[in-house]
């Protein structure tokens, strides 16, 4: 089962702006992640308000992580006006840093991960929350969003120390919050998938 996206890709003059400032900037990652959920179906990442209609079983599964925090859901995005779960959330930081951290710790973590086209996110459908405080209502003060461009991108790209703190102080045998302090990339609609390179670590 294949499924188009519909109204995720990145179109016209800001999204080949972002991609030209890429390719002219070599340093900039050309790549933002997505973890890949282990029981995909068909070639499209749906934000988990659209999944409750499109897979109610998958939503049901998903919507387990927001157990004991349900209040997430209401929460709005200040940048892009709509709510928490109406996005997609990526990170600008490669699985493979994320392992390396996590080994320090002596967890052996694992996990398949999305390699997406950082110029397939319109920048006027996505932004990038900072996640410098942990406290759940960080996310509604707008001062801990970023515009989404090629230099917050390349600034953003390196697992912060305060993750890695996270990881020394929190890790247990059953894993932590793997993105605690990790910039959050939200992107306000779906993603095809079909052609994206994935990565196991």
């Amino acid at each position: 089962m294949s499924e188009k996206q519909e109204d995720g890709q990145a179109t016209g003059d800001l999204g080949q702006e972002f991609s030209t400032t890429i390719e002219a900037d070599h340093p900039t990652p050309r790549y933002v992640y997505h973890w890949k959920p282990e029981d995909m179906r068909g070639e499209t990442l749906y934000p988990l308000n659209e999944l409750k209609s499109k897979y109610p079983d998958l939503y049901t599964e998903a919507a387990d992580q927001y157990e004991n925090r349900e209040f997430l859901r209401d929460y709005v995005i200040p940048p892009l006006g709509c709510k928490w779960n109406d996005a997609l959330f990526l990170s600008p930081i490669g699985p493979e840093q994320i392992r390396a951290a996590l080994l320090e710790q002596d967890f052996d973590f694992h996990g398949e991960f999305y390699e997406i086209d950082a110029s397939k996110l319109a920048p006027e459908r996505t932004t990038i929350y900072t996640f410098k405080d942990i406290a759940f209502d960080a996310v509604l003060d707008p001062n801990n969003y970023v515009p989404y461009s090629p230099e917050n991108l390349k600034r953003l790209s390196t697992i912060p120390e305060a993750t890695k703190q996270f990881y020394k102080e929190n890790l247990t045998d059953e894993g932590v919050l793997y993105f605690a302090h990790i910039p959050h990339i939200l992107y306000r609609g779906t993603l095809d998938v079909t052609d994206v390179r994935t990565i196991k670590v």
